[in-house]
C-alpha cells in the first residue's frame, strides 16, 4: 500500500472517529433536562415564603402568578380546589411574576398581597385579588381599592400601607429567579422541577402529582 493511500486511510479513520464521539457527546447533553429546568425544584424551593402543605411532601408545584392575568385568574379556583382535596400529598409555593408592561396595576396588587402577608393573611389577600379582579384590575388609583380589600380581611390599615411600601424587594426577587429559570409568561407552574407554562386542569395536576 502506498504512502499516500494511507494518509488518505487514516484520515478517514480520524473523521469517523470525530463523529462517534461527537454523536456520544450529543447524546449526553440532549437526555436530560436543561441545567435550570433540573434544578428548578430546588432553587425554587429555597427560602420559600407563601407555602401550603409540607416541604416532604411527595409532589412540589410552583406557580408563578400575575394578579392582573386572566389566565391567572382562572387557574386560581383550579388550584384552591386541587390542594383542598389533594394537598396532604402535595408542597405548594406561589411567586410573584407581574408583567408590569402589560398590567398596569400587577405590581400593586403584588404589593398588597405581600403587605397582607406581614399581617397573616396572604392567602386570603391572594384570592380576593383574583376573585375581584375585574373590579380594580382597570383603576388608575388601585392603591384605595386595596386598602378596601386590607379592611375587608380584618388588617391594620396603618401598618398595611407602610408595609405595602417595603414590598417590592421579594417580589423582585420572585421575578428575577423565575427569569432566570426561563418564566415568559403567566401562569407558569414548575412540577417537581418541571416547567409546564399555561393554566393547568385539575385532572393535569392529578396526573402530575400521582
Amino acid at each position: 500500500m502506498s504512502t499516500e493511500s494511507k494518509f488518505f486511510i487514516g484520515i478517514g479513520v480520524s473523521t469517523l472517529l470525530l463523529v462517534v464521539v461527537g454523536a456520544l457527546l450529543l447524546g449526553r447533553g440532549g437526555s436530560g433536562k436543561s441545567p435550570d429546568v433540573q434544578s428548578a425544584n430546588v432553587n425554587l424551593v429555597a427560602g420559600a415564603v407563601h407555602t401550603l402543605g409540607e416541604a416532604s411532601a411527595s409532589a412540589t408545584i410552583v406557580e408563578f402568578g400575575d394578579y392582573q392575568c386572566p389566565a391567572c385568574k382562572q387557574a386560581d379556583p383550579i388550584v384552591k380546589k386541587f390542594l383542598e382535596d389533594k394537598g396532604s400529598n402535595v408542597y405548594f409555593i406561589y411567586r410573584h411574576f407581574p408583567l408590569t408592561q402589560a398590567h398596569a396595576n400587577a405590581m400593586s396588587a403584588a404589593r398588597a398581597a405581600e403587605a397582607a402577608g406581614i399581617g397573616g393573611k396572604f392567602w386570603g389577600m391572594h384570592h380576593l385579588l383574583y376573585e375581584k379582579q375585574a373590579e380594580w384590575s382597570s383603576l388608575s388609583n388601585v392603591d384605595a381599592k386595596l386598602v378596601e380589600y386590607a379592611s375587608s380581611l380584618g388588617l391594620n390599615i396603618d401598618q398595611f400601607k407602610n408595609d405595602m411600601g417595603d414590598a417590592t424587594g421579594d417580589i423582585n426577587s420572585d421575578k428575577n429567579l423565575g427569569e432566570k429559570l426561563g418564566v415568559q409568561s403567566t401562569p407558569t407552574f414548575f412540577v417537581n422541577g418541571k416547567m409546564y407554562p399555561g393554566v393547568l386542569s385539575y385532572e393535569k395536576l392529578v396526573e402530575l402529582t400521582k
